[in-house]
């Protein structure tokens, strides 16, 4: 996949984060991650790689388990993701 042809929304990139960050141990297993985000699997598998291959989501398999988790890569860029988009909004608040 070229990161050239495909461009993520934010606000889907935010919901993976949200749903990781809500989680207790700070990771999910991978279906469990695409079904909170309310995304397809083809979809899902996009932005996962994409997220993947810039570093920001990690990938751990424990024996035939797969989960997700954050960076600390991400988790600054989850961060200041929230931060732009709530001045885009123009809320005040901050994560």
């Amino acid at each position: 996949m070229s990161g050239s042809t495909f461009k993520p929304d934010p606000y889907i990139v935010a919901r993976f984060y949200d749903r990781l960050q809500r989680s207790k141990e700070g990771r999910l297993k991978r279906t469990r991650l695409q079904v909170s985000t309310g995304l397809n699997w083809s979809i899902f598998t996009r932005y996962l790689d994409r997220l993947v291959e810039l570093g920001l989501l990690e990938v751990e398999e424990e024996g035939k388990e797969i989960f997700i988790r954050s960076t600390p890569k991400g988790k600054e860029f989850y961060r200041s993701l929230l931060i732009r988009l709530e001045q885009l909004l123009g809320t005040d608040r901050n994560p």
